[in-house]
């Protein structure tokens, strides 16, 4: 499965990642999806809350179950 991150400028393969993780950013109240990417650390998107993180996590994990082809990353509708 792809994943098409949050500013639609990179896509990424889920077979060649070894993880997805979550990390926040105190200083800015912004919880951070990321990933390894070709030996980095990518950031998937950004979203200020800790449930809509936890639904998106959700949401790709039903999606790979699924065999979707490509999930894109929503945005943050608290920003919008």
């Amino acid at each position: 499965m792809l994943i098409y991150d949050q500013q639609r400028t990179t896509i990424v393969n889920l077979t060649s990642i070894k993880f997805i993780e979550v990390y926040v950013d105190n200083s800015n109240d912004i919880y951070k999806i990321c990933c390894d990417y070709k030996g980095e650390l990518f950031s998937l998107g950004n979203y200020k809350s800790v449930i809509g993180v936890a639904t998106i996590m959700n949401e790709i994990l039903a999606a790979y179950e699924k065999n979707k082809r490509v999930f894109y990353m929503p945005i943050d509708l608290e920003e919008s």
